[in-house]
C-alpha cells in the first residue's frame, strides 16, 4: 500500500529535486533515477540560510549553480507548517470523502476550514484490527502552500508533488528495511524530532518527540536528557506492538546528530532495540556533493527519493 498524498501527481520522472523551506533555512536535494535498477540515486545536497526576503534569492542561485532549472520538484514541509491528524474514516462514497472530511478538521485547526488545503492517506488495514477503518488526514494553510509553489515556480522549478516530513523520512527508512521487516526511525533537528515504524512502503506510525539536540553539550545534563530521549522512543515502541499488533522492529536507525556524543550507544543502553547510528557515509554516496549537515538536509534528501507507490 503506498502512502503518497494526492495534492499533486504525475507521470513518473526520471529524476526529482526535493525541497524543504524553513522559516531561516532552504534545504535542496536532487536525485536521477537509475536506468538499471529503476531506483532514485542521489546526486547533490545543498543548504543556505536565508530569511522570508532572501528566499527568492537564495534558492534561484541554488537551483542555478545545480543547473536544476526546468526540473521536477518534491515540495516538502516540515513538521510546524501543518497538522497531521488520525481520524476514523467517514462512511460516505469517495467522491463524498473531501467534503466528509473539511467537516471532520473544521474543529480542529485553529484558522477557518476554507483557508486549509486538506489531504489523507489511509491507516494500515492490519494495525486497525477489526475497527473502523482509520485515516491520517493533513491539513495546510491554503496561502503558505502558495507563496511556497509560486517561489519554486519563479525560480526555474516545475512542482510535481508535495510532501510531509513523515513520508520522506519513509522514503530514507525503506533503504534499511529492503525486506519489510519492519524498522524504527529516530530523527532529530534543533529543538524537536520524529519516532517513525515503517514496514516496506508503509508507514504504521508517527510520533513527535520533545529533544533539544543542543543541549547534549551540556555534560550535567547530558544522561537526563538521553533517559527522557528514550522514555519517549520505548513508549513509541510499546504502543507499537501492543495497541497496532505488529512484531517489534529488529532494529531503530539513528541519524547522527554530533560527533561528540555517542548518542546512539548511549540510548542503546535504556532501549529494548538495537540502535543504530548512522552517519553521512552510510547515506550518502562519496560521489554526492554536498555543502551541509546531514541532519538539515534529511528532509530535503527524502523528498528527492520519493517514489511513485501504488495507493
Amino acid at each position: 500500500m503506498g502512502v503518497h498524498l494526492r495534492w499533486f501527481r504525475q507521470k513518473r520522472m526520471s529524476g526529482m529535486v526535493g525541497v524543504e523551506i524553513r522559516p531561516d533555512m532552504i534545504g535542496l536535494a536532487w536525485a536521477k533515477r537509475n536506468r538499471t535498477s529503476s531506483q532514485l540515486e542521489l546526486v547533490g545536497l545543498s543548504g543556505q540560510s536565508a530569511s522570508a526576503a532572501q528566499r527568492k534569492t537564495v534558492l534561484g542561485e541554488m537551483v542555478t549553480s545545480a543547473a536544476l532549472k526546468g526540473a521536477h520538484c518534491n515540495l516538502v514541509l516540515p513538521p510546524d507548517q501543518y497538522q497531521m491528524f488520525q481520524i476514523e474514516r467517514p462512511a460516505v462514497e469517495e467522491s463524498e470523502l473531501a467534503d466528509a472530511l473539511r467537516w471532520k478538521v473544521k474543529d480542529l485547526i485553529d484558522y477557518p476550514v476554507d483557508d486549509a488545503v486538506i489531504d489523507a492517506f489511509s491507516f494500515p488495514a492490519d494495525a486497525v484490527r477489526g475497527r473502523t477503518p482509520l485515516l491520517n488526514v493533513i491539513c495546510a494553510r491554503k496561502a503558505m502552500l502558495m507563496d511556497q509553489i509560486n517561489l519554486l515556480k519563479e525560480v526555474g522549478l516545475t512542482v510535481h508533488s508535495i510532501d510531509i516530513s513523515e513520508l520522506v523520512l519513509r522514503n530514507i527508512a525503506m533503504r534499511f528495511d529492503p525486506d519489510a521487516k519492519g524498522i524504527a526511525l529516530l530523527y532529530l533537528r534543533g529543538s524537536q524530532g520524529m519516532v517513525l515504524m515503517c514496514k516496506g512502503d508503509t508507514l504504521y506510525f508517527y510520533r513527535r518527540v520533545e529533544f533539544d539536540v543542543e543541549a547534549l553539550n551540556d555534560l550535567s545534563r547530558q544522561e537526563e536528557l538521553v533517559q527522557q530521549l528514550a522514555l519517549q522512543v520505548q513508549r513509541s515502541l510499546d504502543y507499537y506492538e501492543s495497541q497496532m499488533g505488529q512484531i517489534p522492529p529488529a532494529q531503530l536507525i539513528l541519524f547522527k546528530v554530533s560527533d561528540e556524543v555517542a548518542l546512539g550507544l548511549q540510548l542503546g543502553s535504556y532501549l529494548a532495540v538495537k540502535v543504530r547510528e548512522l552517519d553521512q557515509s552510510e547515506l550518502l554516496a562519496d560521489s554526492v556533493e554536498i555543502n551541509v549537515s546531514l541532519n538539515d538536509g534529511l528532509i530535503a534528501i527524502g523528498a528527492a527519493l520519493r517514489q511513485e507507490l501504488s495507493s
